[in-house]
């Protein structure tokens, strides 16, 4: 808390966000209560005038005077040296505008411009039939190896169908053996 002293008074106050206090008798007062209680400071009435009729006196010190700025060539804006050193730069600067502002120049430019558009539209153009190739390439193979699946599973259930035939005996043949069976066995009847 920074302190300061109070001229009419002679003595110390603390200055805070809240007002000015003293320390009195361990007790932490504000200036204005104190002095009231002193009957050092000024009683105000109801409309704000002091009750004893004086005026407060200001405290009287020295001000202290407000410096002149001092000329320096950093602030100085009236001389024309920065813009002498820089003259040639400004001077190139000016010439290169003046010559592209020229219309033949303007055609130039817009005329490269133009063919690096170009150049960049049949880069993509060409990229793009590359692409549209590869994925033509891509869905032939696709056709190809759905259409080798299919051939393959045919020829597994071909495979398997015979197989099943194989191990299953003709009904046929068993009827014409039921019927030699029957005679063989009452043969042996």
């Amino acid at each position: 808390m920074p302190y300061e002293m109070n001229p009419l008074t002679k003595r110390y106050q603390y200055r805070t966000e809240d007002g000015m206090f003293i320390i009195q008798d361990g007790k932490v007062v504000t200036a204005e209560e104190a002095d009231i209680q002193a009957g050092q400071g000024p009683q105000l009435g109801f409309d704000g005038e002091r009750k004893d009729g004086q005026t407060p006196t200001p405290p009287t010190g020295q001000v202290d005077p407000i410096p002149q700025p001092q000329e320096s060539p950093e602030n100085r804006t009236s001389s024309p040296e920065p813009f002498d050193a820089n003259r040639e730069l400004i001077k190139g600067l000016l010439d290169q505008a003046i010559k592209l502002s020229d219309p033949a120049v303007v055609n130039q430019l817009e005329n490269a411009r133009l063919g690096r558009e170009q150049a960049l539209a049949n880069t993509y153009g060409d990229l793009a039939r590359k692409r549209d190739i590869e994925m033509q390439n891509i869905r032939s193979w696709q056709a190809i190896q759905q259409a080798q699946i299919q051939k393959e599973a045919v020829l597994a259930a071909s495979l398997a169908s015979t197989a099943y035939i194989a191990n299953t005996p003709n009904a046929n043949t068993l009827a014409g053996l039921n019927a030699g069976a029957k005679i063989a066995a009452d043969a042996f009847k």
